[in-house]
């Protein structure tokens, strides 16, 4: 759910205000100059650094840094464990899930719910894959992902000759369908003690990472605002390092679309 964002030009971190960092608040291209910025409600089930299950609703700014952390899978997204599949939807924090180092705890789990506004902006493109896109059970059935998911693909400039794409890359593809969702729909997100892929669908897509966060350190209470999401996280560095490379939005071009 979107809300309006007050006071103008700033975030409220429990009461304090947070000025607008350069960069990072820009929503240039996204909505009209002059309108108000959004608030979402992000919903976090997660271990915490002692290991306790904790649950919490947080409303943070509609801003690509916080929801690109909650919009990889739809509800109903077949991730695999090693007792099989598993909904993400049904996933707790503590759940084993398979990586391709084998089992792994998930940590967090965050989800947001977002819903069409009456200019017909609030909800983010998703992407359809339809069943064998990438091969037999590959999916093994249609999988809707939201636009921050990447998926591991074959990239021939990459170190090692697969890279994480952006899922918005891959909808010049065959069986890759670009939706704009008409109703409100809830997306997921998964963060594992150190990123990995897992299989969601039979597909291999990366769980959550931010990347480098060199800007937020010129925004400190902005990045406190951000980690306060992550209670296993106490500073950028303790998630760890890419598990493979990572290409950013529109660096990609699969064959087909060339």
């Amino acid at each position: 759910m979107a809300y309006p964002y007050r006071p103008p030009g700033s975030l409220p971190v429990r009461g304090r205000p947070v000025p607008a960092a350069p960069g990072l608040l820009d929503r240039s291209g996204r909505r009209p100059q002059g309108a108000l910025p959004l608030t979402r409600r992000y919903e976090v089930a997660a271990l915490d650094a002692r290991g306790e299950a904790t649950r919490f609703t947080r409303i943070g700014p509609s801003l690509p840094l916080f929801e690109e952390a909650f919009t990889a899978f739809a509800r109903g997204s077949l991730v695999q464990t090693p007792d099989g599949l598993v909904a993400i939807d049904d996933l707790a924090p503590g759940t084993a899930v398979t990586t391709a180092q084998g089992a792994a705890e998930v940590l967090w789990i965050g989800s947001v719910l977002l819903a069409p506004l009456p200019d017909g902006s609030g909800t983010p493109d998703l992407f359809r894959i339809e069943a064998d896109t990438f091969g037999l059970d590959r999916p093994g059935s249609d999988l809707l992902l939201g636009p921050a998911a990447r998926l591991l693909r074959p990239v021939r400039s990459a170190p090692g000759g697969r890279a994480l794409v952006p899922v918005t890359d891959l909808a010049g593809l065959d069986g890759v369908i670009r939706l704009r969702p008409a109703t409100p729909v809830r997306l997921y997100h998964l963060a594992l003690e150190v990123q990995a892929v897992i299989r969601v669908n039979g597909v291999e897509v990366e769980s959550y990472h931010p990347g480098p966060l060199p800007a937020l350190r010129e925004a400190p209470e902005v990045l406190g605002h951000f980690l306060s999401l992550f209670p296993h996280v106490r500073d950028p560095s303790d998630f760890g390092r890419l598990a493979h490379p990572r290409l950013a939005r529109g660096d990609h071009v699969p064959p087909q679309a060339a």
